[in-house]
């Protein structure tokens, strides 16, 4: 699959998943902090994002074809590196991770770094001449 491809559905996706997230505005971090702190949601989540960056590493493990193709190669990698560890590390110490990310105080803050990276992954997937 084409760079430009896995540049705007990352790129869209993450765009969605914001959007969402905003909307439901304080019902976002009940909706994070039940994701994180069951076990079984946090396999099933490690099982799905496994998955999803096992399937661009099989389909696009590109380091050398440009900033963008690389790019998309490392977040195909850092994906299925969290799934991995969501699906095998105790839910304990996962919870614990999880609460030092501090949501409630911050979820502006992640949210707005996670939109400007899904503009700038849907810009340059729509922009890209691959």
């Amino acid at each position: 699959m084409s760079t430009k491809f896995f540049a705007k559905l990352i790129g869209l996706w993450t765009l969605l998943i914001v959007l969402c997230l905003a909307m439901s505005g304080r019902a976002s971090v009940d909706i994070l902090n039940a994701l994180f702190t069951e076990p079984g949601l946090m396999f099933v989540a490690g099982v799905f994002t496994m998955l999803f960056g096992l399937a661009i590493v099989l389909t696009h493990n590109r380091w050398r074809s440009g900033p963008l193709a690389a790019v998309v190669t490392l977040l195909g990698w850092l994906a299925l590196f969290k799934g991995v560890v969501l699906a095998s590390l105790p839910p304990a110490l996962i919870i614990e991770a999880f609460a030092t990310l501090n949501f409630p105080k911050f979820l502006a803050l992640y949210l707005g770094i996670a939109f400007l990276v899904g503009v700038l992954l849907t810009y340059a997937g729509f922009r890209s001449r691959e």
